[in-house]
């Protein structure tokens, strides 16, 4: 970075995401960080060394599921999972709980937000609900569901309603919720589809994509809250990517 400026540089996010995969993804995500005015860097174990604090906010992108060896559960032998990129992305996620610095986690990451956490999430299984989530490219594409957003919420605050209609991707839901995180939207069969942290510092989490559709203003919105949060960290030095080779 050379603007340093709070008013007119571009925030550095963190992106989590697999270190062989997930390039689409992460495209999709630097989109959404970039119209929103931030810069997004990816990170995954290969890139390590570098530490969170270099960072002034932190997306935990969505992928394959969290390996129950996070949070104490049996392994499904049907399940898809990614357990070269969960040590990394807890120990993110807990530093920037730490550092008090402003979160996005996306699918697969409000689910490791909520390990992070100490809580825990389970496998889809129950047949019904399956078989109401796409399957195919194009079905994850096109296919929306509705959700319900608590008011008073910071999601419904930012979006000034308290429905919408989201995608759906995943295979695990929130089970045991974690410290100081609440659900601010649930589904139609119960599960988690948003949760957020205590007021003050963002962290925000949603179940569905928002990357996946740019097009609508309140996804966007959700990019938008995290820079917002980002550029006016209280207190603190903006992030300097000089020093860290970014």
């Amino acid at each position: 970075m050379t603007d340093q400026t709070s008013a007119g540089r571009r925030p550095v996010i963190a992106v989590t995401t697999s270190a062989g995969a997930d390039f689409g993804v992460f495209a999709l995500i630097w989109a959404g960080v970039r119209l929103a005015g931030g810069r997004a860097v990816r990170v995954t174990s290969r890139t390590a060394d570098v530490q969170p604090g270099a960072f002034d906010g932190l997306i935990l992108a969505g992928g394959l599921n969290v390996h129950p060896d996070s949070y104490g559960h049996d392994v499904n032998p049907g399940a898809r999972y990614d357990r070269g990129r969960d040590g990394l992305a807890l120990e993110w996620a807990q530093a920037f709980w730490t550092l008090k610095r402003p979160v996005l986690a996306i699918c697969r990451g409000m689910q490791l937000l909520n390990v992070a956490r100490g809580g825990a999430v389970s496998d889809i299984l129950d047949e019904e609900v399956l078989s109401t989530l796409p399957s195919t490219p194009l079905g994850y594409m096109l296919y929306r569901k509705s959700v319900d957003i608590t008011p008073g919420t910071r999601l419904a605050t930012l979006w000034g309603r308290t429905r919408a209609r989201v995608n759906s991707l995943h295979r695990q839901a929130v089970a045991d919720l974690g410290e100081d995180l609440s659900v601010s939207a649930p589904g139609e069969h119960g599960e988690a589809q948003a949760l957020e942290g205590p007021s003050g510092v963002l962290r925000m989490a949603v179940q569905f994509h928002p990357e996946m559709m740019l097009h609508r203003r309140d996804m966007r919105a959700l990019f938008r809250a995290l820079v917002d949060a980002a550029r006016r960290r209280d207190g603190e030095s903006p992030a300097n990517g000089a020093q860290t080779g970014l």
